[in-house]
């Protein structure tokens, strides 16, 4: 019996994925990863050249499409929400018919934080959140 699922379960799953296959499949994958490596790796293979022909067969060519009518590299495109693509595609339709649009109005919140040492407060220049974490695929 077959679980090509687990070709993302290792000895070093977090205990949330191995509570949740064993809840739901009644398997213990760190004793399977351990003692039958071989087959992990079988499923890791197919579920690899699977999603390649997915992407190949739904996500290439539409990506590509996208391209040539927004003018964006397919990393920019594969970055971006639709709200962003449709207003790419909005402003470039704009300019090839020569209509002219006002510039995107940015709204400038000034941050500040307070040191709590010094207790003085300082400007926040550029602002993130730790853990954050954006993912996107690479070329080649």
């Amino acid at each position: 019996r077959g679980y090509p699922h687990l070709s993302r379960v290792s000895a070093h799953s977090s205990p949330l994925v191995l509570a949740l296959s064993f809840s739901r499949l009644r398997l213990f994958q760190v004793p399977l990863a351990l003692n039958r490596p071989q087959e992990l790796a079988v499923y890791s293979v197919s579920d690899a050249v699977a999603t390649f022909f997915l992407y190949e067969k739904y996500i290439h060519n539409f990506i590509l499409a996208l391209c040539t009518i927004i003018p964006m590299t397919p990393e920019y495109v594969l970055r971006q929400g639709s709200g962003t693509l449709c207003e790419q595609l909005l402003m470039a339709e704009a300019a090839g018919r020569n209509v002219l649009f006002p510039n995107k109005h940015q709204h400038r919140y000034l941050q500040y934080w307070r040191d709590e040492k010094s207790k003085k407060m300082h400007l926040v220049l550029e602002d993130s959140y730790v853990g954050g974490r954006v993912e996107s695929l690479k070329c080649g």
